[in-house]
């Protein structure tokens, strides 16, 4: 949030910006997970720490991160954004979520669950 914040502000959010929007987000998964009682304890201290973790679902990860970001399914494209690391993910992954225009985060998910993160930059909120 914050790296899309200074890309669409031109500054970085003040402490009391950061405040209410972690304020407003974890009411938001905390109505979330009222509507959820399968939900895992482990999903559930995810969401509360509002971080994206593998299992989760896409609709877990867009209401921490608001928006799927740039969304590529090409096979091709796939192997090229998760370099090094298609051979772990090669036959898993069918789609990405990346997020380069504000932290340089790659989000793969199969199906509709996450099953990796690569990323040079971990302040999500």
């Amino acid at each position: 949030w914050s790296w899309k914040y200074r890309v669409t502000n031109g500054r970085r959010p003040s402490d009391q910006e950061k405040t209410e929007y972690r304020n407003r987000v974890k009411t938001e998964v905390e109505e979330y997970i009222a509507l959820r009682p399968e939900l895992t304890e482990g999903t559930r201290y995810h969401l509360r720490s509002l971080i994206v973790w593998r299992g989760m679902t896409k609709a877990e990860v867009l209401l921490l991160l608001k928006d799927s970001g740039k969304v590529i399914r090409d096979p091709e494209e796939l192997a090229r954004l998760a370099g090094r690391f298609w051979p772990e993910l090669q036959g898993r992954a069918d789609e990405a979520w990346s997020y380069y225009d504000y932290d340089e985060s790659i989000l793969f998910f199969q199906g509709n669950t996450l099953i990796d993160i690569l990323t040079t930059f971990t302040d999500v909120i």
